[in-house]
């Protein structure tokens, strides 16, 4: 077996910082008061972070993902509230690592990710936040998004340990692997997401 010499195990030390740095902080800027030069930063991560530059951990997984960009203009603005962003990146890095290892988990966060959406929604365009219980109010200009966020908030209160029990009294049976993977192949979240980011992106009403 060959041995690494320092500068390999060097590459790999820097490779490891940065990734562990985006895993926990969900790609936070670090270099901003940085010379990013080759003398203070490793080639490899350079490589990297040139072209990811403008990348944090929401917005470069929904176009991983979904291949969809989020409206700039509202970008802009849920980053200026800095606790509710960092919750709803929080939330989406939790749906994404969960959903293979446990569904209960990557369900309920993904629930909080689409509550979070409809509260920024409503804030960005009307100046109020829309909530679950009046999430009909955007039936006429976002008939996927209802349907498919209501299908998740349906299903994570009747199959996760959010209660103990369904809707009709009975003992809650939470979500199987199979049974949640089947669930996100069929309620196409890429649709519902493009929906309500385009809707977005139309003239804003309130700012």
């Amino acid at each position: 077996m060959q041995c690494l010499d320092d500068q390999d195990n060097n590459n790999m030390l820097a490779l490891n910082a940065y990734y562990l740095w985006n895993h926990y902080f969900l790609f936070e800027d670090i270099f901003h008061q940085i010379d990013l030069t080759e003398h203070n930063i490793n080639r490899y991560v350079m490589i990297h972070i040139e072209k990811c530059m403008s990348d944090d951990y929401f917005s470069y997984y929904m176009k991983k993902l979904y291949n969809l960009e989020i409206p700039e203009l509202f970008l802009t603005f849920i980053k200026k509230h800095d606790e509710e962003y960092r919750e709803l990146k929080n939330n989406f890095q939790l749906f994404i690592d969960n959903k293979d290892i446990d569904p209960d988990k990557s369900l309920l966060n993904l629930d909080l990710v689409n509550a979070m959406l409809l509260e920024f929604c409503g804030k960005y365009k009307k100046g109020t936040s829309i909530q679950f219980g009046s999430i009909n109010s955007l039936e006429e200009c976002c008939p996927i998004t209802v349907r498919v966020f209501s299908k998740v908030h349906s299903m994570r209160n009747e199959r996760t340990s959010a209660h103990h029990q369904t809707c009709e009294h009975r003992v809650r049976r939470r979500i199987s692997q199979s049974e949640y993977i089947t669930f996100l192949g069929t309620i196409n979240l890429g649709k519902a997401y493009k929906e309500i980011f385009d809707y977005i992106a139309e003239k804003i009403i309130w700012y």
